[in-house]
């Protein structure tokens, strides 16, 4: 008789293919519940398969595998026990070779995947609710998010390939002493969206907070970002506007990394007021004092070979 066990646990019993596993456990289930109902519970077959299977075995053994008994179940014969303990016997001595198999094959895949995939654009950038969300839809583009001044740090050190940052103004270019250093050094920029700032304050803006003098004034208690982002330079240059020193401002040194941390400190009661973006005030039903708008730009290298992922940004930002 022609036999063999194939790689993906098949039987092959001349001309006819039995699963191994599935073998096994019918015949498992007959000897442990000694019914054909038992079987069928613990393999998921129906009573009508598990009997078609076994007359096709026993049709190529020429021997039964199992009997039914009046009063008393299912049995296995002697032929079925002994193709039980064979086929169990296959199954362990296979199991550690092909788990062997299974993680050597694995470590080969990865290291063909590690070698396919190109490395990650980096993109360094100050938090924005929509450039996270823009980020999170692009492949092969890695979000680290950092302060305005820090993003273009890591884009000067070549630890990123891309900055987003932001300044307070309206303006299609970065300041101008800013802008005449990204041009001498290489780099371009483009804007990304505008958005609008202000003051984030609790729903129906119980302190009647209506600009930076109130802050003090109210003793309102505030949370800042941290310094090097955009925003808190901002918020640097109004108190410096109204002549408010920074130790006036209760909470001016409790600082949070993202809009939407700060606009979280006070939809939880623990601040009455922060700066920052009208979308992270809107997400958390907030009241919004806006004070401003301003551009987030883009920068990469001039070389033109992010072209392709600075267009997806774009497009991805502005849908």
């Amino acid at each position: 008789m022609r036999t063999g066990i194939s790689f993906d646990g098949r039987i092959a019993l001349d001309g006819i293919v039995l699963p191994a596993d599935e073998t096994l456990g019918i015949l498992e289930g007959i000897a442990q519940t000694g019914t054909l109902k038992g079987a069928a519970d613990r393999t998921g077959l129906s009573y009508r398969a598990i009997w078609g299977k076994l007359a096709r075995l026993e049709a190529r053994l020429g021997k039964p595998v199992a009997l039914r008994v009046k009063g008393h179940g299912t049995r296995l014969t002697a032929p079925g026990e002994s193709l039980r303990g064979a086929l169990s016997g296959s199954l362990e001595r296979l199991a550690p070779a092909l788990a062997e198999e299974s993680r050597a094959l694995a470590a080969a895949l990865e290291g063909i995947l590690a070698a396919a995939a190109p490395p990650p654009l980096v993109l360094a950038a100050s938090h924005d609710p929509l450039l996270v969300l823009a980020a999170r839809d692009l492949p092969g583009l890695r979000l680290n998010v950092v302060g305005s001044s820090e993003a273009l740090a890591e884009l000067r050190a070549g630890r990123a390939d891309l900055a987003g940052c932001h300044f307070a103004s309206m303006d299609e270019a970065p300041p101008a002493a800013l802008a005449q250093a990204l041009r001498a050094e290489g780099f371009a920029w483009r804007v990304l969206f505008r958005r609008t700032q202000g003051l984030m304050v609790a729903p129906g803006n119980p302190l009647g907070i209506a600009g930076i003098p109130d802050l003090p004034r109210l003793r309102a208690r505030f949370v800042n970002r941290q310094p090097g982002s955009g925003t808190r330079s901002w918020f640097d240059r109004l108190l410096g506007q109204h002549a408010i020193s920074a130790d006036k401002i209760q909470g001016y040194r409790d600082e949070e990394f993202t809009h939407q941390a700060v606009a979280a400190v006070i939809a939880a009661g623990r601040a009455d007021a922060a700066l920052g973006a009208q979308s992270a005030a809107a997400k958390f039903g907030l009241d919004f004092l806006p004070l401003g708008e301003e551009c987030y730009f883009l920068v990469s290298r001039v070389s033109g070979k992010d072209d392709a992922h600075i267009e997806a940004i774009l497009a991805s930002a502005t849908k």
